[in-house]
């Protein structure tokens, strides 16, 4: 007996999305098929047809793949534009204080 992998559903419902709906939801449809036509052992299906699931189970990785690439895309991003942002506010710092110090004349602590 084969067991749906219900995990594996909920995450390829959640990267549905106009563009492949109907490529997906067929995937969807062969590996619930797969299992269920297995479980019955209805003819020609004794055996279980994992190339579905496979294949789910490849357009869910390469999904959540390149969800973590854009998220490391923009995380890099965000952090180059914190470090361009912090030389710009240290260089503005030492600004002020030579300002500071030249209006002073000696330093203050």
């Amino acid at each position: 007996m084969v067991q749906l992998d219900e995990n594996l559903l909920l995450k390829a419902r959640r990267f549905i999305d106009g563009a492949d709906i109907h490529r997906i939801k067929g995937m969807i449809f062969n590996y619930e098929q797969a299992v269920e036509l297995h479980n019955r052992q209805w003819p020609r299906h004794e055996s279980y047809q994992s190339h579905f699931e496979a294949a789910l189970r490849e357009y869910v990785f390469d999904r959540q793949m390149w969800e973590l690439e854009n998220k490391n895309t923009a995380a890099l991003k965000h952090a180059n534009e914190l470090i361009a942002k912090s030389k710009r506010l240290r260089l503005k710092g030492e600004e002020l204080a030579k300002l500071k110090v030249s209006r002073s004349g000696s330093p203050k602590k």
